[in-house]
């Protein structure tokens, strides 16, 4: 997974304070296991059942993050030409439709075992999705901004 040792700033609070609160959950998911282990598979299944509720919850706090965050994105997104406006919002589709179906599962599935793959997207989403989308809608808000000043 690519990782960045800082978040990226783009001198947009909203979007800043965003992505702080995304790179945040995922250094939390990354280091949940207290043990150091890759794999739940390393531990007791009276162990695994101790770590699924806290799991849980910290995916739950994290599918809210991401679509508080979609949204605030999408109320800046005026400042974008209709064409990538769209693109960027399937984009926020996309990805709440692939972390949704992760999150609904069979009552027999633990998230932790699907521990690596919801990690994996995480990380695939928070970096690649802010160096795609996000610096575009950056840089033409503040562009806007400046016309307006001028």
């Amino acid at each position: 997974m690519k990782s960045h040792s800082s978040v990226p700033k783009f001198g947009i609070d909203v979007l800043d304070q965003g992505h702080e609160r995304l790179f945040d959950l995922e250094r939390r998911l990354l280091s949940f296991c207290g043990k150091g282990y890759d794999s739940c598979e390393s531990c007791s299944a009276d162990t695994q059942d101790e770590c699924e509720k806290p799991f849980s919850a910290l995916l739950e706090e994290l599918l809210v993050v991401m679509w508080e965050h979609f949204r605030d994105e999408e109320s800046l997104m005026i400042h974008l030409p209709p064409e990538p406006a769209q693109a960027h919002k399937y984009e926020h589709a996309e990805i709440s439709k692939v972390f949704s179906s992760l999150m609904v599962q069979d009552p027999q599935t633990r998230f932790l075992q699907n521990r690596r793959e919801l990690v994996k997207i995480l990380g695939l989403w928070v970096h690649d999705h802010i160096e795609r989308w996000d610096m575009p809608l950056a840089r033409q808000i503040k562009r806007n901004t400046a016309e307006l000043i001028q």
